[in-house]
Formats: C-alpha cells, structure tokens, sequence
C-alpha cells in the first residue's frame, strides 16, 4: 500500500489531465500549460476573442447581403463594423487579458 499523500497527488493530476483532455476535445485546441494560472489565461482569452469571431461572422454575412440589397442594409452594415472595431479596440494590448 502507498502513501496516503502520494495517492492523493496522482489521483489529483489523473482528474487534473482528463479535465485538459476534455477540453481540448471540446475546444479543439491543445492546452500546453497545465497551470491554474495558465487556464484561466485560456479561458480570458476564449471569453474576449468569442464574442469578436461571432461579430465578425455577422459582419461577413451583412457585407454579403448588403451586395445584393446596398441601399437597404448599408446602416446595419455601418453599426456592426463600428462595433467589431470597438470590441477589438477593448482588448488590452501587451498585456495576458
């Protein structure tokens, strides 16, 4: 039989290690820092970079519709490049978010 210590180490890294492995399934990306510090960097980046992607995926799809319809959608088109533009701007530079 182990020491009590040592089998509570290894049964904390074993769950620590599926815990990454589910998330890189999930996330489809690889976690090279194993750190508490490091995944909450991941999560904080994930969290500001989300909702950009998305805004910029509605861009996209105004830009394709205003081609078809420009006197109708330019406006939309307009608000949404302005607010891309400024959740880009908020993100600090240089910095670990």
């Amino acid at each position: 039989m182990g020491h009590p210590h040592l089998d509570e180490a290894l049964a904390y890294e074993a769950a620590e290690f599926q815990a990454i492995v589910a998330l890189q399934r999930l996330y489809g990306s690889a976690a090279v820092d194993y750190s508490v510090h490091g995944l909450h960097m991941y999560r904080a980046i994930a969290q500001r970079l989300l909702p950009i992607a998305n805004r910029g995926t509605q861009l996209a799809r105004l830009v394709i519709a205003a081609s078809e319809h420009p006197n109708v959608l330019l406006p939309a088109l307009e608000v949404c490049a302005r607010l891309l533009l400024d959740e880009v701007a908020a993100i600090p530079h240089g910095s670990a978010l």
